[in-house]
């Protein structure tokens, strides 16, 4: 089972949104479900159901430098998201940079300490699960943006609606039980492109790969 977790930082829990998937015998992936407004002792109910054979993508920093800067893992991503960049010629298509924030900047830090904990607290409690870092925009954008880049920069506007239908309709072309028109927030489809990036990771199919860890920055980050 695929799990992905969109972490909300803040106390605004209601934004916080887990999507299950899993892999069928013929080797597709479904949607099994997917659950909003869930505390970390739920995300843990969650993953306790599937923990025999669990690969968790969490949207969010999982180590910090210790400092407001990027950590490595950042920088590589954004060389490699720039490095696309160079080659579109439409501006609102390349991705902003910006999105992948250092961990401890200030409106980041309750998010990062919240990733920090929760993965630890699953590493501990759920020892046979794999975790690894993930970027859903990013993500998106790495395997995506041939088709839907304009979107991938717009979909958590509040009110484009179009955006996050193109976008989920993107998504339901690989993976079965997602509504096309289906009524999504932009929390839903990062957890839903989080789950789709460990699947991605487990598999060997990812667009981007930070595999160097130490007892620091335990995760790897992949997209």
């Amino acid at each position: 089972m695929y799990i992905g977790i969109d972490l909300s930082s803040g106390n605004n829990i209601a934004n916080t949104s887990v999507t299950v998937l899993e892999l069928t015998n013929n080797n597709m992936l479904k949607l099994v479900s997917i659950t909003s407004g869930l505390n970390d002792a739920d995300i843990l109910d969650v993953i306790d159901k599937y923990k025999e054979n669990c690969v968790i993508g969490i949207d969010s920093p999982l180590s910090t430098n210790g400092d407001n800067k990027c950590r490595e893992s950042d920088k590589k991503l954004k060389d490699s998201l720039a490095e696309i960049n160079k080659f579109i010629q439409n501006k609102q298509e390349k991705f902003k940079l910006s999105s992948v924030i250092p961990p401890m900047s200030r409106h980041m830090v309750y998010l990062t300490v919240r990733g920090i904990t929760l993965s630890r607290s699953i590493s501990i409690g759920y020892p046979e699960a794999k975790i690894v870092e993930v970027h859903p925009r990013a993500a998106l954008f790495l395997h995506f943006y041939h088709s839907i880049a304009v979107d991938i920069q717009n979909y958590k506007e509040v009110n484009n609606k179009h955006a996050k239908l193109n976008v989920i309709n993107c998504l339901s072309q690989t993976i079965s039980g997602i509504e096309a028109t289906g009524n999504y927030t932009d929390h839903d489809i990062d957890s839903i492109v989080a789950a789709y990036s460990a699947f991605c990771w487990d598999v060997g199919t990812y667009a981007f790969l930070f595999s160097k860890t130490d007892k620091f920055h335990p995760y790897e980050f992949s997209c």
